[in-house]
């Protein structure tokens, strides 16, 4: 996926540069915005682990669970 923040921003309708609301609308959720980043970390961290497991499973000859089936074992 190729977007910015910014223009998923823009897309909303939010215009962070020029509308001090929408500024400070933004960094009020500077804390959500931090727990969303350390989610996405784990998530990519589990990714890793995940693809070793489908390597494995692969050679194996088994048929590898979801990313998601995976992740709720």
């Amino acid at each position: 996926m190729s977007v910015s923040l910014l223009e998923v921003l823009q897309s909303s309708g939010f215009d962070i540069r020029n509308n001090p609301e929408d500024a400070q609308w933004l960094l009020s959720r500077k804390e959500e915005l931090e727990e969303l980043m350390e989610v996405a970390e784990e998530t990519s961290d589990d990714y890793s682990e995940y693809q070793d497991y489908v390597a494995e499973a692969e050679e194996a000859m088994e048929e590898p669970k979801s990313f998601e089936d995976w992740r709720n074992r």
